[in-house]
């Protein structure tokens, strides 16, 4: 049997281990990477919290939106006033009781127009007792009056303008697509990190499968030539070579043991298994070859339209722009048009039956002006222009520097996946060659025409050439997955999706 047969059985007995080990915990069962990357992403403390900035970001919006909208204000008073006064006809005592209220409601419109409608009214009582001590009391009232009123005012500059009154609006947006590009670049990171702990499980088990066929062959070999030894048939040197050899593959299995162990432990961890029960874990899936990488200018600009980097960078410059809007409009000097008209009326004896006003009617009240407020040096809102205008010019640069790194990370990932996958041909051409020739000097072993020197060689050679493939198949899918991860691919080509919080607060969209 040769060791390619051998790794072939002893990971089918793996396997079967692992399945029978799978009636006694839930874990046990081996993981597809579909389901190692469902477990990891389901659980993902980083992801989670990506997820709870998107959805702060979201109800930040919907605060931003509700903002402008109409508030309604009401107060209630009641007053209650004594004046003692002594006049040469006697002490006399003056009671006031006045009830009154006001109710109005207001909102800012897109343009900075400030609205404001408000009814207020009071009722008066008054009692007058000429003489202090005794029930000479008179009564007047009630008189109830009531004013409504409706003030507008409209910035002309600070203040004005869709420009500055949606600036909160438009930058709760901007926060919300930077929360959103956040969440995709967490949810990549984690893939990647879960897929990068998956492959190099599947490699150690790989390894420790290549590595248990070989200190099976070897033990194999070694008994054949022992008992040809006994009969006199082999020398003695033979059987001490290839017991040297087999004690270097029990070395060799243990190290793959060991590592292993630690490759199960890093996995444990993404999926939130104890360390317990790392030793549960197992890989079946294979490394898929990736598809024919674009051309190098192809996937640079490919990874400038994908990258949640660069589009973060992007948002960050506008989110620039719009500071530097609103701290020019702060700026700027005050000036205010106003309008305020008013009706009131007033009744006496008794419920509203007429105004007591000439002719019937209400009283009216109309105003109109200008406010004016101009600082007579330079104040904060200047400091705080220039300061965003810095921030801005930070920005851009800042994203043309990533830009520039983003082409050279590109077009590195790119060079290597190329090299990477040259290696792994060469590596299968050289595995299956050294497979051969392992396999025909154990032939020549069991005629007894071989010497034991060259069929060591060959089996150590066969070993270390199906490990360098194992090696180069997962080199290769480690390499496209971070050539996807740096580009914003990694998402789309796992087709992973990950479920946005909605604030059930939300009642309607952001206008």
């Amino acid at each position: 049997m040769t060791l390619r047969r051998l790794i072939e059985s002893l990971s089918l007995a793996a396997v079967l281990g692992a399945g029978t080990l799978a009636g006694r915990t839930a874990l046990a069962a081996p993981l597809t990477p579909e389901e190692a990357l469902a477990r990891a992403v389901d659980r993902s403390p980083e992801l989670r919290a990506a997820l709870a900035e998107l959805e702060s970001a979201r109800l930040g919006v919907l605060g931003a939106d509700r903002a402008r909208d109409w508030v309604l204000r009401a107060s209630l008073q009641g007053q209650y006033a004594e004046q003692f006064a002594d006049t040469s006809e006697g002490a006399t005592l003056n009671s006031t009781q006045t009830v009154g209220g006001s109710v109005g409601v207001s909102r800012t419109t897109e343009i900075g127009t400030v609205i404001q409608i408000g009814l207020d009214a009071r009722s008066r009582w008054q009692r007058v007792n000429q003489d202090v001590g005794t029930a000479n009391e008179i009564v007047l009232g009630p008189t109830i009056s009531a004013d409504l009123s409706f003030d507008i005012t409209q910035p002309l500059l600070r203040g004005g303008g869709t420009d500055s009154v949606l600036a909160a609006m438009r930058q709760a947006r901007t926060q919300e697509r930077l929360a959103q590009l956040a969440k995709d670049e967490s949810a990549s990171s984690v893939a990647l990190e879960v897929m990068r702990a998956y492959w190099n499980l599947w490699l150690a088990e790989q390894a420790l499968a290549v590595e248990r066929a070989s200190l099976a062959l070897t033990a194999r070999q070694l008994a054949d030539v022992e008992a040809r030894a006994g009969l006199g048939t082999a020398p003695r040197t033979d059987v001490l070579r290839l017991a040297s050899q087999e004690a270097a593959a029990r070395q060799g299995l243990v190290a793959a043991e060991a590592l292993l162990a630690e490759r199960q432990f890093a996995l444990a961890r993404h999926l939130g298994v104890s360390m317990r029960e790392a030793a549960t874990l197992s890989a079946v899936g294979v490394p898929a070859a990736p598809a024919t990488a674009p051309a190098l200018e192809d996937l640079i600009a490919l990874a400038a339209d994908g990258s949640t980097a660069i589009l973060q960078l992007e948002l960050q410059i506008e989110l620039a722009r719009e500071r530097v809007a609103l701290a020019a409009d702060r700026a700027e000097p005050r000036l205010d048009l106003w309008a305020s008209v008013g009706a009131g009326g007033l009744w006496t004896e008794g419920p509203p039956t007429g105004l007591a006003l000439p002719g019937g009617r209400p009283a009216f009240l109309a105003l109109v002006g200008l406010d004016f407020e101009l600082p007579l040096s330079e104040s904060s809102a200047d400091a705080e222009l220039a300061q965003a205008r810095a921030d801005k010019r930070a920005a851009e640069l800042r994203l043309q520097a990533r830009s520039e790194t983003l082409a050279a990370e590109v077009a590195t990932l790119h060079r290597s996946l190329t090299t990477l996958q040259d290696a792994a041909r060469a590596a299968a051409v050289t595995a299956s060659f050294a497979a051969e020739l392992a396999d025909k000097e154990d032939q020549r072993l069991k005629l007894g025409t071989a010497l034991v020197s060259e069929v060591i060689s060959a089996q150590q050679a066969q070993r270390e050439a199906e490990l360098a493939r194992l090696r180069a198949e997962a080199d290769v899918a480690l390499a496209a997955l971070e050539l996807d991860h740096v580009s914003g691919q990694l998402l789309t080509r796992l087709a992973l999706t990950i479920p946005t919080p909605n604030p059930s607060t939300r009642t309607e969209n952001p206008r």
